[in-house]
């Protein structure tokens, strides 16, 4: 998430400038990406860079602990940006919190061209994963505070009325955020909300704008609530639109639409830099890695039998083309060149799984959206069919009480000899 401050009179955003990531027309016509813009001064020591987090009970900047099975309750919502400065190129917008976390996934493109931004807070630390880059890099000073209270704007907009201690005095609404784990006081919010209508109770109008200010008092960053939308039985904003604070004021960045959102209940190291993640609790070897997956739109196609592993990816270009055939008229979609195969018990093959080149919201008839999670992997020979002990390696890596999805695989490598094997954890709704 795009996140402001106002430092020596200038308006950052730390996950790209006032200018989008996007994508411009080249000279030929065709898009050629641009890059990414971000603003980080990383102030980072080269010993903070790579290493695990501390454990909990002896870290003074770790969150509040998640479950003894190592999850967490929290919520998240995926969002279409459009910047102002850009508005042929929309961006994607990925955000989840659970207490005392949040991770913010801000991207642009498809599965050629995609260029994003990851950053990660939890308790007292703050990670940013650059563009192309798998090494997470430690926030401090003034970036610390900044992207925390960005990222804290956009909590209490969500958890409105909820959240915060809110003292109500006609139609403003006021609280101070909570301190992070290490640090002074970070700021407040203050919420301007619907007129008061003597048949409500005053929590229960929403915010027409929600504005943060520093600890200092300096107006720092703030959204418009153009409209709201019942989602899961709660309501959530829907359209908004999102200013950064200026020496000449309130400056218009983007306009955003929230087009899914839900309480989720996390594994709690989905808010943990991949690179950062303490497997020291891992009981197999080192076959088995945990990777993090990415936001897809997805349609399942069946086989008509399950099939072996070569013969799936012959038969898979029969089900591309009644996936076609079965799109509403006039409408195409791009898809992903590499598929995913999805194992039944006895590891073959029983249907396809073909991704969207990137995520549609909303997605069309009979394909899904699955948000950003976690997943196993190991990578095996591509033998006819998967071991059962490979699934089971899987298995027995998985959290107490965490949900799966149907594992799948697929092909690594342009000479089809090995494959990944795949196990999703998946985020409870």
């Amino acid at each position: 998430m795009p996140n402001g401050f106002r430092s020596g009179g200038q308006a950052h955003i730390s996950m790209g400038t006032t200018s989008a990531i996007g994508a411009k027309p080249s000279s030929e016509g065709d898009l050629v990406a641009i890059e990414l813009q971000a603003e980080v001064q990383t102030r980072s020591s080269d010993l903070e860079r790579n290493q695990p987090q501390q454990d909990q009970a002896s870290d003074p900047l770790a969150p509040p602990p998640a479950k003894p099975s190592g999850l967490i309750e929290g919520f998240g919502h995926l969002s279409t940006l459009t910047y102002l400065s850009a508005p042929d190129y929309p961006h994607r917008l990925e955000v989840d919190f659970a207490a005392g976390r949040a991770r913010t996934w801000l991207g642009v493109g498809s599965e050629v061209d995609l260029q994003r931004i990851i950053q990660y807070r939890l308790g007292g630390r703050v990670f940013h994963l650059a563009n192309q880059s798998d090494a997470s890099l430690v926030l401090a000073d003034g970036d610390l505070r900044a992207v925390t209270l960005g990222m804290e704007l956009r909590r209490a907009l969500l958890e409105w009325p909820g959240g915060l201690d809110w003292k109500i005095e006609g139609d403003v609404a006021k609280a101070a955020f909570a301190p992070m784990p290490g640090q002074t006081d970070l700021g407040h919010v203050e919420i301007q909300l619907e007129p008061l209508d003597s048949k409500r109770e005053p929590a229960t109008r929403q915010p027409l704008w929600i504005h943060t200010f520093d600890s200092q008092g300096l107006s720092f960053q703030s959204f418009q609530v153009l409209s709201w939308q019942k989602l899961h039985g709660r309501l959530w904003p829907r359209e908004l639109k999102f200013f950064a604070a200026t020496p000449d004021g309130l400056q218009a960045i983007w306009t955003e639409v929230i087009q899914q959102a839900s309480t989720r209940t996390y594994v709690d190291r989905f808010f943990t830099p991949p690179d950062r993640r303490d497997r020291s609790h891992a009981r197999l070897d080192s076959s088995v890695q945990e990777i993090d997956l990415a936001t897809t739109t997805w349609r399942r196609m069946d086989f008509p039998h399950p099939l072996e592993l070569h013969a799936a990816r012959k038969a898979e270009a029969s089900l591309r083309s009644e996936l076609a055939r079965a799109l509403p008229f006039g409408q195409e979609l791009e898809l992903e060149a590499d598929i995913r195969l999805l194992l039944n018990s006895n590891g073959m093959i029983e249907a396809a799984l073909f991704l969207a080149s990137s995520p549609v919201l909303p997605p069309p008839e009979q394909w899904g959206t699955r948000p950003a999670s976690m997943a196993l992997a190991t990578v095996v020979e591509a033998t006819n069919s998967i071991a059962p002990g490979v699934l089971r390696a899987l298995q027995l890596e998985v959290p107490a009480g965490t949900p799966t999805d149907q594992p799948y695989v697929r092909w690594i490598g342009s000479d089809l000899k090995k494959v990944q094997v795949v196990l999703p954890l998946r985020h409870k709704d």
